[in-house]
């Protein structure tokens, strides 16, 4: 699968979330700026990522206010942390606070590079 399309699925799934837990204001922070743009302005097309993109666009009408940013891959280490790391545990997995130290390590490894 594409990593756009992965990306997107991700989106997805988190702009689901948040309106599950009744958010009213959000930001998506995205490193792949494609995805970013088409959400920026509100625009998909026919493709894999088109398609999750017009999805996501559709659940962030649920928001009062939302806004998409794009972030270099150099200043997103944690979300790419988080990623390898829920690569790797089952679909069932528990998250709790001890499950979470490799996201602290990405965050001051990301501190200390910015």
């Amino acid at each position: 699968m594409a990593a756009d399309v992965v990306e997107t699925y991700a989106e997805k799934s988190a702009t689901q979330l948040l309106v599950e837990l009744g958010y009213s204001h959000v930001v998506l922070e995205g490193d792949n700026l494609k995805i970013v743009k088409m959400l920026q302005q509100c625009e998909s097309n026919d493709s894999a990522c088109g398609i999750l993109v017009s999805d996501v666009l559709q659940l962030l009408r649920n928001f009062t206010k939302w806004e998409a940013m794009w972030i270099p891959c150099s200043l997103n280490g944690a979300a790419h942390s988080f990623a390898r790391n829920a690569c790797t545990v089952s679909i069932d997995h528990l998250w709790d606070r001890s499950s979470l130290s490799f996201v602290l390590s990405a965050l001051q490894a990301d501190l200390l590079h910015s």
